[in-house]
């Protein structure tokens, strides 16, 4: 169930009267807060969701980045390999 399924539950939910119960006005409150509790965890929730999007495109474009250097790192090692070796033959 998800969060606006149980705060939609919440604020449909009936109680029944009874003498000496609970104050319907508290009640309704406290199903208030609750209620602005979980908005609030879902905000939250969507917020690092996003986050986390962001934070997995990063990666994966500084992923990108360490496979292009390693390559190039690879190319000029073998250069060098090659330009010793010349310095070897003279």
């Amino acid at each position: 169930m998800t969060i606006k399924e149980n705060i939609k539950k919440i604020l449909d939910k009936k109680f029944d009267s009874v003498i000496n119960g609970y104050s319907p006005s508290n009640v309704d409150s406290f199903l208030d807060s609750i209620i602005n509790d979980l908005e609030n965890i879902e905000k939250t929730i969507e917020k690092l969701n996003s986050e986390k999007e962001n934070q997995t495109k990063t990666i994966e474009e500084l992923n990108k980045e360490i496979l292009k250097i390693t390559k190039e790192n690879i190319e000029l090692k073998s250069r060098l390999e090659e330009i010793e070796e010349s310095k070897k033959d003279e």
